[in-house]
Formats: C-alpha cells, sequence, structure tokens
C-alpha cells in the first residue's frame, strides 16, 4: 500500500515537472530579441555564418565552428550586446565546410526560401547578394519572423555573411 502511494506520488511529481519543463526552457520574448541583436553583429563578419546564437535567461550561448581561435574570440566580443548578462562560448575551432555558390544560385536559394514560407512570402525585402555575402532591407512582421528568415538565409550554401541591420520587425 505504502509503495503505490510512493509511486503515485512520484508519477504525479514526475507528471508536474514535466509540464513545467516546455516554459523552462522555453526561449521567451526578451532572450529571442537578445540573440538577434547579436546576430546582426556576429552575422555580418565572414567567417562567423556557422556559429549558433542561443539566449536562455539573458546568457548567450555560442555553439558551432570557427576557423581558428582569433576567430573564437571576436564572435565573443560582438555577441556582447547590451542586455547580455553573460556570452557562453563553446565554439569549436576546425574546418569551415563552405560549398561554392555564385551570387545568382545564392539568390536564388533564398528566395525559393522565402517563396516557401507564407509569412515570409507576404514581407516586402530588398536580396542583394555580393561575392556570397547576404545584405537583406525591408519589413518582416515580428522578431519571430526575422529569426525565421536568418535561420532561412544561412542554410543556403554559399552565403559567407550576412547583414540585416535594415531589417525592421
Amino acid at each position: 500500500m505504502i509503495r503505490s502511494i510512493r509511486n503515485i506520488w512520484c508519477v504525479g511529481l514526475a507528471v508536474v515537472l514535466l509540464g513545467w519543463a516546455p516554459s523552462v526552457f522555453a526561449q521567451g520574448p526578451r532572450d529571442a530579441k537578445l540573440a538577434l541583436k547579436a546576430q546582426q553583429k556576429i552575422y555580418k563578419t565572414a567567417g562567423m555564418i556557422d556559429v549558433e546564437v542561443q539566449a536562455m535567461s539573458g546568457f548567450l550561448y555560442l555553439r558551432g565552428t570557427v576557423a581558428d581561435e582569433a576567430t573564437s574570440k571576436q564572435a565573443e566580443e560582438l555577441a556582447n550586446v547590451r542586455g547580455a548578462k553573460e556570452v557562453r562560448n563553446r565554439l569549436k575551432i576546425g574546418e569551415l565546410d563552405v560549398a561554392a555558390a555564385s551570387d545568382d544560385q545564392i539568390k536564388a536559394g533564398i528566395a525559393e526560401r522565402i517563396a516557401a514560407d507564407e509569412d515570409l512570402s507576404k514581407s516586402k525585402l530588398d536580396v542583394t547578394v555580393a561575392e556570397g555575402n547576404v545584405t537583406v532591407e525591408g519589413k518582416v512582421g515580428d522578431y519571430t519572423l526575422a529569426d525565421t528568415l536568418v535561420s532561412d538565409i544561412r542554410k543556403v550554401e554559399g552565403v559567407k555573411s550576412l547583414n540585416f541591420e535594415k531589417l525592421k520587425y
């Protein structure tokens, strides 16, 4: 009897904790905006497009691969934006897999990803590509769409850097 009560209590506690788990690990609006600010600075620097920026409770986490220690330190400095409590650098040093693609191929890849997203396709965006360096201007509905756009562009082969400072959200 006592064992079954303890088992029921443990299961109930697990259900409560698991119910709260998504809210503990979910990125809130403040963190998402903080990550976008850091991404704005990092991605416009060539060689840092593979750096993944995540924010959680005001802490910024950098993951991915960069070419050397100097680039890793530079990414950490760039990520230290106003509002960040601390930057935690988890970047690896190693070979970067940079695919060769023409500017036209890159622009077509970006256009394809934008067209595939119903909300992004409604946005007024101007995308320019020069030697693999992408610049995006225009307006998207909110910061979640801005995050989606940045993520989509980073996935296009051949992108070396991304400047989205003039993107409004």
